[in-house]
């Protein structure tokens, strides 16, 4: 058996039949099987046309051509291809008849549908219904991003798509928008088992197609906007049968947008839930969509619930944040575009090392499984001590940092404040906090301060703090006689258990010419911070590692210190590293840093 594809021929059936005669009578050792039209009958609006294939089953050699023809040209043509073009309102029968056996046929009904009477488009948001002819009542409301309208016993659900079938969502008090190029999805229930519905999209009446009922009365469907689509408001006209035969036509509607809103946020990943845009938002705007964004990240946390990602555009924004009492929050920038120059600080109450009342830009407090990611937060023109005491205070959470930069406003004082990230924990609190390819600068005294107890010296008042830091440089601001800086503090100062590693970091200049010392790294109190591989120590440092604990730090994997890699380094060599490697060796009380 061979297969047949739609053939040119302008054979009619009489012709046909003669030929199969005429191959008779010529001996021809083929027979035709079947004729198979590989489509259902067909449902289309005037003006449409669709391409139907065909499938010849045959054996042996046999002209395996097919005639098409249609019972009603007034309301269905088709020519040589199967290209069936509706013509007029009505019902037809277009066949294909072999032309080597004109027994052998099939056939599909064509039913053709006329554009229903639209008075006047809608404003996007808005819809109306008709049962019978008749107004009707729409309830609207908002489920997994699409419109849920219900009219009646019937609830419709429409989604916007995007030209990549990116879902662009419809939250409550925002609008039904689409991209050029986009889709919309329709979905629903409670009409009429095994019925037609049929979308149209207007102004111009354009039919996007039909789909049926199963035998409940549910549907789903997908459509392509018409290609010439213009940008600006539209409607969709959903029409359908209620259980009793009663006709349905629903309108709703939607706003066409060009895709410049969505390469704003281009960089959300999927399942972002709130958008955010300095230039483009508002904080009276619905934010669930790009097209409606808010304009502070403050108003985007608070709009989101627990597992929600709030995605930030590219921008300037002039106030931090805060994260309180959150699961699962994600906040995604842009990158180094994404940056946050506040104009004040945030005052939080709770205390850190030697304040009583940290300010800061962004804090984090009491929540679990954060993630910020590609932002850049800095210090402003703000005034250490003063107005700041931290960019980023991380107290009492659990989440990531990663792939964001973290800045202050630059040396200003030689208190033991300023630092770039701070993170604590008080008595029964646990924070654990991963900074992944982050880079860090501008810091008074410490690039990143990890210090137990919330400001208290109580032996009894830390927390537990293990803090993890990979990839991403630490850059101090060179020799000063300003402050000893230090690029990373762990320190246990209040008798809680403060630990973590170091992976493939960067600290570069940092040096203190004063009586003190600056170091890359230092561990303090009671602790425990075990490994720091992969690291390279650089540039104007004054102190590779400062040990001022009980506990030995391995630094032994891979670590280069001024591009002399510690493990293979000569005995002169290794004598240079160890001058800058401060291990408070001539008190038994502390440990040492190893090197081999």
């Amino acid at each position: 058996m061979s297969k047949l594809r739609n053939l040119k021929t302008n054979v009619s059936l009489l012709l046909g039949a003669a030929a199969v005669v005429l191959l008779a009578a010529c001996g021809g050792a083929g027979s035709v099987l079947a004729v198979k039209i590989d489509a259902d009958d067909l449902r289309m609006a005037q003006g449409h046309t669709a391409t139907l294939a065909v499938t010849v089953e045959a054996t042996g050699t046999v002209v395996e051509d097919v005639a098409w023809a249609s019972s009603n040209t007034n309301v269905a043509t088709v020519d040589d291809d199967g290209k069936v073009t509706a013509v007029g309102v009505g019902v037809a029968t277009v066949k294909a008849v072999s032309v080597a056996d004109s027994t052998k046929e099939d056939a599909v009904t064509v039913t053709v549908i006329a554009a229903p009477s639209v008075d006047d488009d809608i404003e996007p948001g808005d819809t109306t219904a008709t049962v019978g002819g008749e107004p009707a009542t729409v309830v609207a409301d908002y489920e997994d991003g699409a419109l849920a309208l219900t009219v009646g016993d019937a609830t419709l659900l429409v989604g916007m798509l995007a030209g990549d079938g990116t879902s662009l969502p419809v939250a409550e008090g925002g609008l039904p928008r689409v991209t050029e190029g986009g889709s919309v999805s329709v979905s629903g229930s409670g009409l009429r088992p095994s019925s037609p519905v049929d979308v149209w999209f207007f102004s111009e009446p354009e039919w996007l197609g039909s789909t049926v009922t199963d035998a409940t009365g549910a549907f789903s469907a997908r459509y392509d906007l018409p290609a010439g689509a213009t940008v600006g408001p539209h409607t969709l006209v959903i029409a359908g049968r209620y259980a009793d035969g009663a006709d349905l036509s629903l309108l709703v509607g939607i706003s066409v947008e060009t895709g410049q809103a969505l390469e704003e946020f281009a960089h959300c990943p999927a399942g972002t839930g709130w958008f955010v845009s300095a230039e483009n938002g508002a904080d009276d705007a619905a934010g669930a969509s790009p097209f409606e964004p808010l304009a502070t990240i403050q108003a985007g946390i608070d709009a989101a619930e627990d597992g929600d990602v709030v995605c930030v555009a590219a921008g300037e924004y002039d106030a931090g944040f805060e994260i309180k009492g959150a699961e699962g929050l994600t906040v995604v920038g842009a990158g180094e575009g994404t940056k946050v120059v506040p104009a004040a600080s945030i005052a939080t109450g709770i205390g850190h090392k030697y304040r009583p009342d940290m300010k800061v830009v962004v804090l984090v407090d009491e929540a679990t499984d954060v993630t910020l990611q590609g932002l850049t937060l800095t210090g402003g023109d703000l005034v250490w001590d003063n107005q700041l005491n931290a960019v980023l205070f991380w107290n009492a959470s659990t989440g990531t940092v990663v792939d964001s930069g973290v800045a202050g406003p630059g040396m200003q004082s030689g208190a033991q404040t300023g630092q770039a990230i701070a993170v604590d924990a008080s008595a029964g609190q646990k924070t654990q906090l991963d900074i992944v390819d982050t880079d860090v600068s501008g810091w008074n005294k410490n690039g990143l301060d990890i210090v137990d107890g919330n400001g208290s010296t109580d032996p009894a008042a830390g927390g537990d703090i293990v803090v993890n830091v990979s990839g991403g440089t630490f850059k101090g601001h060179g020799p000063t006689e300003t402050t000893g800086q230090n690029g990373i503090l762990y320190w246990s100062r209040a008798g809680g258990a403060v630990s973590g590693s170091i992976d493939g970091v960067t600290l570069a200049d940092i040096w203190y010419t004063g009586d003190n010392t600056a170091a890359g790294v230092l561990a303090y109190g009671e602790a425990e911070l075990a490994t720091i591989a992969n690291s390279v120590f650089e540039g104007s440092l004054q102190a590779y590692v400062s040990n001022n604990t009980p506990n030995d730090i391995d630094a032994t994997v891979n670590n280069t210190f001024d591009g002399v890699l510690g493990s293979a380094a000569t005995d002169e060599e290794l004598a240079a590293i160890a001058e800058r490697i401060v291990d408070a060796e001539d008190d038994d009380a502390f440990g040492a840093v190893k090197l081999r």
